[in-house]
């Protein structure tokens, strides 16, 4: 709560320099639609993200979330691949890759999910009173981002989930080490 005194529930989700709060690129990780036009989409990437159900797992594969959902993998690659197009367009989830680069070169080159996902909330803020939701807003922002990234090249970090930590490196040699 120190670190942005600015955020405050009710009040504006961002800074003076324009950055988005988690909050502000939370809401904009799921196309927005009207009520009752949900997607199959839309419940396949909260999944992904780790937003719905509450106790969705933090980084669940494709093959995971297309059994949770009951739909076939190319369901939730199709519905990723969409997501990708329309993250790739905004300016602030773009910004975010870059905080995270920075924040991932700065701890050596690799960093587990929790902890970077921590970071990325004191930067960025939220006005969220709930601390797990703060965490599992900052997670899923964290996991379009990833995302987002291994669709560009050249790519600057990747997720690495052979493990426990799932982790976030600059090449898989790190993650080794």
């Amino acid at each position: 709560a120190g670190c942005r005194p600015d955020l405050v529930p009710g009040g504006s989700t961002d800074d003076g320099g324009g950055r988005a709060s988690i909050d502000r690129l939370a809401e904009q990780l799921i196309a927005r639609r009207p009520a009752g036009d949900e997607k199959p989409e839309d419940r396949i990437l909260a999944r992904y993200l780790g937003i719905e159900p509450e106790d969705a797992p933090t980084w669940p594969n494709a093959g995971e979330v297309a059994i949770a959902i009951g739909t076939a993998r190319s369901g939730v690659a199709d519905a990723l691949q969409a997501a990708r197009e329309r993250w790739h367009k905004s300016a602030d989830l773009n910004a975010v890759r870059t905080d995270l680069d920075a924040l991932i070169l700065a701890a050596g080159g690799v960093v587990s999910v929790d902890e970077l996902a921590a970071q990325l909330l004191a930067a960025r803020g939220s006005t969220q009173e709930d601390g797990r939701e703060r965490r599992r807003r900052a997670r899923a922002v964290l996991r379009a981002t990833v995302e987002l990234e291994v669709s560009i090249s050249p790519t600057r970090f990747a997720a690495y989930a052979e493990g426990a930590p799932v982790l976030i490196a600059t090449a898989p040699e790190l993650v080794e080490y």
